[in-house]
């Protein structure tokens, strides 16, 4: 089974994909793996972040695998566990920015940038019109990618359940050339985990909202 769990920065979403992901590998008696994608070394707040998140899953059994990119590359013991992905988010960042290979590199110098065939991505407050060629041609192309690696793992599991975030609220066509990627390549990404989903479930001030 694939489940999709998303919601906002404190909402409780992940507490709620881990009591789901916990029922379920006791229900069955399966073994129950977290795959983490926050990177350690990012900055700022990610290893208190990072702490948080060992005290929540503290006694509940979970066998936790870091992996803030390329999950193409991961194995598990066994083959038939219930796997908890978080989040999504992170993975994006991670393989948008922080890969040597990642198709999208930042130059703030370049004003020539030809988005829509170029490498280069230029940093600063673009309109909305300028960017969505581009927006699309990255976006397309690495949230393919993502979701395959997701796909990846999905197939070494009984289940699946991808922690997602919701960040799109707010319209603004001011942000940088970047944050419009991110954000349509995290979308990309979601919304193609979610069509094959058994189950979606987005989180409001901790109340579970059943969309699928």
């Amino acid at each position: 089974m694939k489940i999709l769990i998303y919601g906002g920065e404190a909402s409780g979403k992940s507490a709620y994909a881990e009591d789901i992901a916990v029922k379920m590998a006791q229900k069955e008696g399966l073994p129950l793996y977290y795959v983490a994608t926050m990177d350690k070394n990012a900055g700022g707040d990610t290893l208190s972040r990072i702490e948080k998140h060992k005290k929540m899953r503290e006694g509940k059994g979970f066998i936790t695998l870091e992996q803030p990119k390329s999950l193409e590359k991961l194995s598990f013991e066994s083959e038939n566990g219930v796997i908890l992905l978080e989040d999504v988010g992170n993975l994006v960042c991670n393989e948008l920015f922080t890969s040597k290979t990642a198709p999208v590199s930042v130059d703030r110098h370049d004003v020539n940038t030809n988005y829509a065939v170029s490498t280069k991505i230029r940093s600063g407050a673009l309109s909305a019109a300028s960017l969505s060629a581009s927006v699309n041609v990255y976006a397309d192309s690495m949230a393919k990618q993502i979701a395959d690696s997701i796909d990846a793992i999905s197939a070494q599991a009984a289940h699946i359940i991808l922690v997602g975030n919701s960040i799109f609220d707010e319209a603004a066509t001011d942000y940088t050339a970047e944050t419009h990627i991110f954000m349509q390549t995290l979308a990309s990404v979601m919304n193609i985990f979610a069509q094959t989903a058994e189950k979606v479930t987005e989180i409001v001030a901790g109340i579970p909202i059943s969309l699928k």
